[in-house]
C-alpha cells in the first residue's frame, strides 16, 4: 500500500463521518442558486424600466 492509498483510505473514513461537510455543501449550492435566481429576476425587472427613468428618482 502506497502512502497515497493510505491517505485516500483515511480521507474516505473521515468523509463518511463528516456529515457537516455535506450540509455545508448543500447550503452553498442552495445559496448560489438563490443568488443567481434573484439577480436574474432583478435584471429582468430593470430591463423593463425605460432608460430615461433609470437616471434618477424624478417621481
Amino acid at each position: 500500500m502506497t502512502p497515497f492509498d493510505h491517505f485516500m483510505s483515511d480521507f474516505r473514513q473521515w468523509l463518511d463521518t463528516a456529515w457537516y461537510v455535506w450540509v455545508a455543501l448543500a447550503f452553498l449550492v442552495a445559496a448560489i442558486v438563490t443568488i443567481v435566481v434573484v439577480s436574474k429576476a432583478r435584471a429582468r425587472a430593470r430591463a423593463r424600466i425605460p432608460q430615461y427613468r433609470r437616471q434618477g428618482d424624478f417621481g
